[in-house]
């Protein structure tokens, strides 16, 4: 869980985050990358309602009842990262590296995807509109490490579990706005009982208009 602003108030403690990035793209925009590094900072409540559950959140969600509470100290959150995004014609990169400190509790995530665009310059048309334009398979690893364990008993033992997942997908450009994705999730979730694998397979159609 990781709490986020979700009204206009100004009430309460306010998160202080800034980045700094560079940019450079070739004359005719096929061509660029951008860097972007960021650091985000605030003090975590004891307690934040969560709208729909009993749960709470910022400290209530990490604390618990000893033993059965996680090692955390004091109640800074810390959570800062480089975002790195490149195109080379119908070639597409995108890395990110993050790293968090919550009220002690350390973890260390990373995600790097590729995917590279074919044309297929419409194989059929219906009256004047070209169906299936192009073609993007993609490939996306992403992972979290997490620097500390949960004890048993633990209300959310899953807090702590290391995650790896790699997808798999294609997605389609059927008309113009309106393209099909399709993706298989591998997921390998460490526990102390061994590893996990709800593995995902997701559809999805998007228009735009």
């Amino acid at each position: 869980y990781d709490a986020q602003a979700n009204d206009a108030r100004l009430s309460g403690r306010a998160q202080v985050g800034g980045g700094l990035g560079l940019r450079v793209v070739s004359a005719d925009g096929k061509k660029g990358i951008d860097v972007l590094g960021w650091i985000y900072h605030r003090q975590l409540a004891d307690s934040v309602p969560i709208e729909g559950t009993i749960y709470a959140g910022d400290l209530d969600t990490i604390d618990g009842v000893p033993p059965r509470s996680l090692p955390i100290d004091g109640r800074d959150k810390t959570e800062g990262g480089v975002n790195v995004e490149a195109r080379w014609e119908r070639l597409s990169l995108f890395g990110q590296y993050v790293y968090q400190d919550l009220a002690g509790l350390v973890r260390k995530g990373y995600e790097v995807e590729a995917g590279y665009r074919f044309p297929l310059n419409g194989l059929f048309a219906v009256g004047d509109q070209p169906w299936f334009n192009w073609v993007q398979p993609a490939v996306r690893v992403s992972r979290i490490q997490n620097d500390f364990s949960a004890p048993a008993g633990f209300a959310a033992p899953s807090f702590a579990w290391d995650w790896t997942k790699v997808d798999f997908g294609v997605r389609v450009g059927i008309v113009r706005n309106v393209d099909l994705t399709a993706e298989y999730a591998r997921n390998d979730m460490k526990t102390k009982g061994g590893v996990l694998h709800p593995d995902e397979l997701l559809v999805t159609l998007r228009a735009g208009f």
